[in-house]
């Protein structure tokens, strides 16, 4: 039986032929397909990625065909590998869900590394064309965006920040939070975000270490009413189209594209998109009747002595090109 192919998106019908194995089939590019995890109505969601999808729609003709969070091909752990094969055209996504993948860019995560999530991002975007083109092959990044730093949101209110964590089970992702929190005897759960409003409303974790943003967005304030602002570390998300995509614009096209959305000052502009919504998020946990702790310059320093650890065995078990990568990121 023959497939009438006008009735299939480009996503599918080159999703099939892989399947299939077979080369992929020689299509005239005339959309542009965009995946990425997160409600398609989401804040941030709508000041970047959509905003960016606009903009090359705008620029190429393209019709944009979106899959958001909760559809097949928004899968967090999939969403890099599908853009690199050129399955999705312009996605975005959390580094910290394939852990290992991206470790040089794994740097800017580690805990306590920098505070002032702006400055990180400004400085991991900089030097992101001299170290990370690598760690992004089949891609061409738009900017690495920095969200507003990692807290401990919990269930319930604890005595102590630091010792109160033994033998509670937390959602945390990334190589270095997750070697954190194991140090503080936490029984750490990697998940993704949109799994942790069932597993705390089932009390299967007693807390989740996420930005503010998250409790909002993903309405993480119902389900959790201790909210520590210990800002241990921030979450990297990579934004970027495929180098298929990418190479079959113009110049002309590439420039235009270039000049609006790509570099170390696009990338703070889409950072900026999460600041406001998590302002907006703590506003609406102190609404629920939430409590926003904040912690003491004594527990401070004692998250960072047990975390120091992590960083430490981090960058003395990675190869030389990280140590200068290191050494040029933390330079004032």
């Amino acid at each position: 039986m023959l497939l009438n192919r006008t009735k299939l998106s480009t996503l599918t019908l080159i999703s099939a032929v892989a399947l299939l194995g077979a080369p992929a089939p020689s299509i005239a590019k005339d959309n542009l397909v965009v995946a990425f995890q997160g409600a398609l109505k989401s804040p941030p969601a709508r000041c970047h990625i959509q905003t960016v999808a606009k903009g090359i729609s705008k620029i190429t003709g393209w019709k944009t065909e979106i899959h958001a969070g909760g559809s097949a091909f928004a899968s967090p752990k999939k969403l890099y590998s599908q853009l690199a094969r050129g399955i999705t055209d312009l996605s975005h996504m959390p580094l910290a869900y394939t852990p290992g993948r991206f470790p040089l860019a794994e740097i800017a995560m580690l805990p306590f590394i920098q505070q002032d999530h702006k400055a990180l991002a400004t400085a991991l975007n900089k030097l992101s064309t001299k170290y990370l083109k690598k760690e992004f092959k089949g891609t061409h990044p738009f900017g690495l965006i920095v969200l507003p730093p990692y807290n401990i949101h919990l269930k319930k209110p604890v005595k102590n920040i630091v010792t109160d964590l033994k033998g509670m089970r937390l959602r945390v992702v990334g190589k270095g939070l997750t070697t954190a929190f194991r140090a503080l005897g936490a029984d750490v759960v990697g998940m993704p975000v949109t799994q942790v409003y069932e597993n705390m409303q089932k009390g299967v974790m007693g807390g989740y270490v996420l930005p503010n943003v998250a409790t909002l967005v993903f309405k993480l304030h119902e389900v959790s009413d201790y909210h520590a602002q210990v800002k241990i570390s921030s979450a990297v998300i990579f934004l970027g189209i495929s180098q298929k995509a990418w190479d079959s614009l113009s110049s002309a096209q590439q420039k235009l594209i270039s000049a609006k959305f790509v570099g170390p000052e696009a990338a703070v502009r889409y950072t900026s998109c999460f600041d406001k919504v998590s302002k907006i998020a703590l506003k609406v946990a102190k609404k629920s009747k939430g409590i926003i702790y904040q912690p003491t310059a004594t527990e401070i320093d004692q998250l960072k002595k047990i975390a120091q650890p992590a960083t430490d065995s981090y960058l003395v078990s990675s190869p030389l090109v990280m140590y200068h990568f290191v050494a040029e990121f933390l330079a004032p």
